[in-house]
C-alpha cells in the first residue's frame, strides 16, 4: 500500500493537482496512472482528511489526481491495493457537478490496461 505523509492544506512538492473544476461537467478523461501513489493526511481548516495523490498523465502532462475515499476505494477494488501495480493503467473518470458542494469532481467510469 502506499506511503503515508502528512501535509498542510495548499502545500506543494511535486505536480500540479488536477482540478474537476477545470472541465465541463460530463466529460471524460482518460488518466494514465505514471507512478505509485501516495496517501497523505492533509490538514484542512475543517480538520485532516486521508487522500490518495496518484501521479497521472493527461494530454501529455503530469498531474496528481488526490483521490478521496469512494474514489480510493473503488480503484483498490478493482486493482488491489498495492499502488506499484497500478502503474500503466488507465482510469476512465467523468467529471460531475456536486450542487450541493458548490463544485465538480471525479467518477471512476472504468479501469483500462495499456
Amino acid at each position: 500500500m502506499a506511503k503515508i505523509e502528512k501535509i498542510a492544506e495548499g502545500q506543494k512538492n511535486y505536480a500540479e493537482f488536477l482540478r474537476a473544476d477545470n472541465f465541463m461537467p460530463e466529460a471524460i478523461l482518460y488518466l494514465n496512472i505514471t507512478g505509485e501513489a501516495k496517501l497523505v493526511i492533509t490538514e484542512f481548516e475543517s480538520g485532516e482528511e486521508e487522500r490518495l495523490h496518484i501521479p497521472v498523465e493527461l494530454n501529455g502532462t503530469e498531474y496528481i489526481l488526490s483521490a478521496g475515499k469512494k474514489l480510493r476505494n473503488k480503484i483498490i477494488d478493482n486493482s488491489g491495493n498495492e499502488t506499484e501495480n497500478w502503474i500503466g493503467l488507465v482510469l476512465v473518470v467523468k467529471v460531475v457537478d456536486y450542487p450541493s458542494l458548490g463544485h465538480n469532481g471525479f467518477t471512476l467510469i472504468k479501469i483500462k490496461e495499456t
